[in-house]
C-alpha cells in the first residue's frame, strides 16, 4: 500500500493526507483595506493583534500585500482551521473582539470582506520544498455552474496529476464555501521568486498528458477548458513576514511502505 503524507505551510495551511482519506481544512480569508493615512498604525496593530490572539500553533495566520489588480495595496489575512467545528472554535471572545475592533478596524478604509475556501487536493500539486515569497492567484467564475463547472474539475485533475509526475510546481485549488465576489474557484500557485517556472517543458507535458488518458493536449482541448470561464481574475501576493505568525516553508514529505 502506498501511503502519502503532505505536510505544507503556507497560505495559513497544514494538511496530513492519507491515500485513502483527505482532511479538507477550511481556510478563513479577509480582505482588509487599510486607510492611506494610517498604514504603519494598521501593520503594527495587525502584527500585535496577531501575536496575541494568533501565534504560532492551531490559529495562526499568514499576511499578504497584494501587489497588482484594481486591489493593489491592501492586504489578505488568512488562518487555517481543519474543520468548520475548529473554525467555530477559533479566538473570537469579548476580549479579541474588542482588540480587533479597536486595534485593527478603526484603521481601516471600509469593513472586512470574509470569504471561506476548502482545499481540493484531488485538483492539487505540492512537490517541492522552500520558502515561499508570492502566491499567483487565479481566480475563476463559470458560465454554467453544473457543466462548465465539472468540465473544468475534471480538467484540472488531469493537470495536477500531470504535474505530480514532474515535480514543476507547488500549486493549490480550492472552492469557495462563501465569498464576497462571484469567483468560484482560486487557484494558488506558490512560488519563490517572480521569474517563471524555468522547469516548465510544454512539449513534454503534453507528452506525459497523452501517454496518462490517452488523448491530446491541442487547440480545441484549450478553447473548450476556456469556454467554460466567464471571468478570469489574476493578482500576485506578497509574504508578508513581519505581519505572519505562520511560517512561509512548504514542505512536502513523501513516504512508502
Amino acid at each position: 500500500m502506498k501511503k502519502l503524507s503532505i505536510l505544507f505551510m503556507a497560505f495559513a495551511m497544514f494538511i496530513q493526507v492519507n491515500a485513502q482519506e483527505e482532511k479538507k481544512p477550511v481556510i478563513k480569508q479577509m480582505l482588509l483595506t487599510p486607510h492611506p493615512e494610517k498604514i504603519m498604525e494598521f501593520r503594527k496593530n495587525l502584527a500585535e493583534h496577531n501575536q496575541k490572539f494568533h501565534p504560532k500553533g492551531k490559529y495562526d495566520v499568514t499576511v499578504y500585500e497584494i501587489e497588482t489588480g484594481k486591489d493593489a495595496g491592501k492586504y489578505i489575512w488568512a488562518m487555517r482551521t481543519d474543520s468548520y467545528d475548529d473554525l467555530e472554535n477559533s479566538p473570537s471572545g469579548a476580549d479579541h473582539k474588542a482588540h480587533w475592533d479597536s486595534k485593527v478596524v478603526s484603521t481601516l478604509k471600509t469593513h472586512p470582506q470574509v470569504a471561506l475556501w476548502r482545499l481540493q487536493l484531488d485538483r492539487s500539486s505540492f512537490v517541492k520544498q522552500f520558502d515561499h515569497k508570492y502566491v499567483r492567484v487565479r481566480f475563476f467564475d463559470f458560465k454554467e455552474i453544473d457543466e462548465a463547472y465539472k468540465h473544468f474539475n475534471d480538467m484540472q485533475r488531469k493537470f495536477s496529476a500531470v504535474q505530480n509526475k514532474f515535480s514543476i510546481r507547488n500549486e493549490g485549488y480550492y472552492t469557495s464555501a462563501f465569498t464576497y465576489d462571484n469567483f468560484h474557484v482560486a487557484i494558488v500557485n506558490f512560488k519563490e521568486k517572480l521569474d517563471r517556472d524555468q522547469s516548465w517543458n510544454w512539449d513534454a507535458f503534453t507528452e506525459k498528458y497523452k501517454e496518462m488518458f490517452g488523448e491530446e493536449l491541442n487547440e480545441e482541448t484549450s478553447k473548450k477548458y476556456e469556454e467554460t470561464i466567464k471571468e478570469m481574475k489574476m493578482e500576485l501576493w506578497k509574504f508578508d513576514e513581519e505581519l505572519s505568525t505562520q511560517s512561509p516553508t512548504i514542505m512536502v514529505v513523501k513516504n512508502q511502505k
